[in-house]
């Protein structure tokens, strides 16, 4: 489960169908609302009982070592900030004279297109189509200095970004900076990715595995690795939480560190607000629910308001 309580729906019912009622009724008392009540969760529970088995990893393997988290804040470098601050006030004002002129329906992509700028924004600029920018981002700065001294300690990192050009930059600063690095994208064949996953399991010392985060994050393992870093937030923390579990899995003999980058002051930060909105909900089913849940707008359609929330102006 991802987004929202619909999804669980669709599991559940393709089980066993019919166990949680019409699909309509479900929406409108889980989905399409703004807040569940303790009651409505606790009778969602009741009904998924006898279905439902569920088995965290520290139950099964108590000998699995610990995994900490820490959230980076990072500054942005002014001429990121400026590029940064044009793109939303940009594409803010393309969004207001779109839904004069067209209609609320019909900014959508404008929407979607301005948060994906802004993320490789955070990232790096250079990524950016038509932006010149020729210094080495802050993100990937404190990177660095980070992998520097784990690979020096003999240790291993694994490192996950969304966009392609990032991957690519990153693996080139790596290099110049003489750190054994490997690089896993979608664009590489299957045979060839067995290939590079055994050379980087297969290196003595330290060494750092580049990744994109859909092609790295599922089916891997990794143990070699004992460091992990996000490079960006995604949407939903099962999918970073997936990626981190290439490496604080079966196999793992030392305690795993998960570094997640944050730019300060950008709608990275909301998008953290966003995640820990949707862990909210996956806990509350899964776990006791001592008050009622605010579960949020969850329709997929992305409204001016929202988008505004995520640009800083409201």
């Amino acid at each position: 489960m991802e987004n929202h309580y619909g999804e669980f729906y669709s599991l559940v019912d393709l089980l066993v169908p019919g166990s949680l009622g019409r699909i309509d009724e479900f929406r409108r008392e889980f989905v399409n609302t703004e807040t569940i009540t303790r009651e409505q969760m606790d009778d969602l529970k009741l009904k998924i009982k006898p279905l439902l088995m569920r088995r965290t990893k520290k139950e099964i393997l108590d000998q699995l070592p610990d995994k900490q988290e820490t959230k980076v804040s990072i500054a942005f470098e002014e001429k990121q900030k400026e590029i940064y601050r044009d793109i939303a006030l940009s594409y803010n004002q393309r969004v207001k004279e779109t839904m004069v002129s067209q209609g609320p329906a019909s900014v959508q992509l404008q929407m979607l297109t301005a948060l994906l700028r802004l993320r490789q924004a955070c990232s790096d600029p250079a990524s950016l189509p038509n932006v010149k920018y020729n210094k080495v981002p802050p993100k990937l700065e404190t990177l660095l200095d980070s992998l520097q001294e784990i690979v020096e300690s003999g240790e291993s990192a694994l490192v996950f970004t969304q966009f392609l050009q990032t991957l690519e930059h990153t693996a080139e600063i790596l290099k110049k900076a003489n750190i054994p690095v490997f690089v896993l994208h979608g664009g590489i064949p299957t045979k060839q990715r067995q290939t590079l996953l055994a050379d980087f399991n297969n290196t003595k010392g330290g060494a750092v595995l580049v990744m994109t985060l859909k092609t790295g994050g599922v089916g891997l393992n990794l143990t070699k690795a004992s460091y992990v870093f996000h490079l960006e937030p995604w949407w939903n923390p099962s999918v970073e939480n997936q990626a981190t579990d290439r490496a604080h899995r079966l196999g793992q003999s030392k305690a795993v560190q998960v570094f997640r980058y944050i730019m300060h002051e950008s709608l990275e930060e909301k998008i953290e607000l966003l995640k820990d909105r949707k862990d909210v909900k996956f806990q509350s089913l899964f776990s006791s629910t001592e008050k009622d849940v605010d579960v949020g707008a969850a329709g997929s359609a992305l409204s001016k308001e929202d988008f505004d929330i995520l640009l800083g102006l409201k």
